[in-house]
């Protein structure tokens, strides 16, 4: 019975008109799959929100600050300013990536 409705959810959602476009742009990178996709346009929203690709990167948690003072680098903590589910989300596809996509 959950995976009927599972799978019926994620038929509704890919045939939506105003995400299904993004969505088959966003299957056709090799190793993403349809669940890691859907998370990352349902939780962005509109991806023209971020003027720069760093300020994507920041949203997503996936890079931590960055100092740099006399020619020396420093990175500190990630920000708490974050999306934690969907930076959950793309650090378990890029560990399971390998696994089904050797490139």
């Amino acid at each position: 019975m959950f995976s009927k409705m599972q799978r019926t959810l994620l038929d509704v959602i890919n045939n939506h008109p105003k995400i299904s476009p993004r969505l088959a742009l966003l299957q056709i990178i090799p190793g993403v799959g349809e669940v890691t996709v859907l998370t990352r346009v349902l939780e962005i929203g509109d991806p023209t929100k971020f003027a720069f690709i760093k300020k994507a990167v920041s949203y997503c948690g996936l890079c931590s600050a960055q100092k740099e003072s006399a020619g020396k680098s420093m990175r500190g903590p990630v920000s708490k300013k974050r999306n934690k589910y969907l930076q959950t989300i793309l650090i378990e596809a890029a560990k399971l990536a390998p696994n089904w996509n050797p490139q």
